[in-house]
């Protein structure tokens, strides 16, 4: 196997911080929602039960597949 070039390899890179930063964008998506959720809830007198969200570490994850 040949080892990628520099221009595939900044292609990747690029496509890897696009998905990430996508990522993050729907996580941050994700929490106002949450938040809108829980006030109408709160609003309504309804119970809150659901279970508060586990953080993500903001770092991208490098696993092999």
């Amino acid at each position: 196997m040949t080892k990628p070039t520099t221009e595939q390899l900044q292609a990747e890179l690029q496509e890897v911080v696009d998905k990430h930063n996508q990522a993050l964008e729907i996580q941050n998506q994700c929490k106002t929602r949450f938040t809108e959720i829980k006030a109408i809830l709160e609003d309504r007198g309804e119970p809150l039960a659901p279970p508060a969200p586990t953080p993500i570490s903001a770092e991208p994850s490098m696993v092999e597949s």
